[in-house]
């Protein structure tokens, strides 16, 4: 099975987001040889085989293209989404993508409670 870690990279900004970029580094000790995706451009990350996916980071810079393909199994830590959001990505399809894929980690409470406040309550 491949592996595969998030980067944070706008090419369009001379922005750094300093967080994201120690999260990859942490990520990197979890798996030999992994593919590096761009986080700003997830949704065209369409491997061919199953691939382990670590999920962190602020998921809401373009909600327009939020779910990952079929072909990622998630591994959600630190995952945030912000306010403005939340109706995009926490939608009836995000939910139950959300569910099949959990737990899930986050890494601030707004987070949390709005994805419990979104699916029923639950959650593991």
């Amino acid at each position: 099975m491949r592996t595969a870690i998030l980067y944070s990279k706008n090419e369009n900004s001379t922005y750094k987001n300093i967080g994201d970029y120690i999260q990859t580094i942490a990520a990197e000790q979890y798996f030999d040889n992994p593919e590096y995706v761009n986080l700003k451009k997830l949704s065209d990350y369409t491997p061919n085989d199953k691939t382990k996916l670590i999920m962190n980071g602020w998921f809401t810079a373009h909600p327009e293209l939020w779910m990952p393909a079929d072909n990622i199994i998630p591994l959600f830590i630190s995952f945030h989404i912000t306010p403005s959001c939340y109706d995009t990505i926490l939608n009836q399809k995000g939910i139950a993508y959300l569910k099949k894929w959990e737990p899930i980690g986050c890494r601030d409470i707004n987070t949390v409670e709005k994805i419990l406040t979104n699916s029923g309550g639950g959650g593991k």
